[in-house]
C-alpha cells in the first residue's frame, strides 16, 4: 500500500514582502555581525596583531551570512542543516514511493 505524503504549506514572515528575508535570515546576521565585534573587541584585549584581529572577525560575520543567504536554487544553510537533523532523528518519516504516480496510489485504496 502506497501512501500519499502531503507536503506542508507554511507561510513565513517577512521583514520587507518579497525579499524572502525573515526573522531568522535578519538575527543570523545581526548574530554574526555581533560575534564579528566581539571576537574584535576581545582580540584587541589579547593583543594581537591588526590583520590577525580583521581576518578572525571577518570569519566570525562570514559565518552568520553563510547560514542565511541561500544558495542559488536551494534553501539557506540553517534550513538544510534544520532539515538534515529531523530526517537523523525519524528517517522512515521520509519513506516515500516516488516512482508512482499519484493517480495509482489513490486508484489502490479505493
Amino acid at each position: 500500500m502506497r501512501i500519499l505524503v502531503p507536503k506542508p504549506i507554511t507561510q513565513k514572515y517577512e521583514l520587507f514582502p518579497g525579499s524572502g528575508w525573515g526573522l531568522m535570515e535578519a538575527g543570523l546576521i545581526a548574530a554574526g555581525l555581533a560575534g564579528a565585534f566581539a571576537v574584535f573587541g576581545l582580540s584587541s584585549l589579547i593583543g594581537l596583531p591588526v590583520p590577525v584581529r580583521l581576518i578572525a572577525a571577518v570569519s566570525v560575520a562570514a559565518v552568520g551570512a553563510g547560514l542565511a543567504l541561500p544558495v542559488p536554487g536551494q534553501a539557506p544553510l540553517y534550513q538544510l542543516l534544520r532539515a538534515w537533523r529531523i530526517y537523523r532523528q525519524r528517517p522512515t518519516r521520509y519513506l516515500y514511493d516516488w516512482t508512482a504516480s499519484d493517480w495509482e496510489t489513490f486508484s489502490e485504496d479505493a
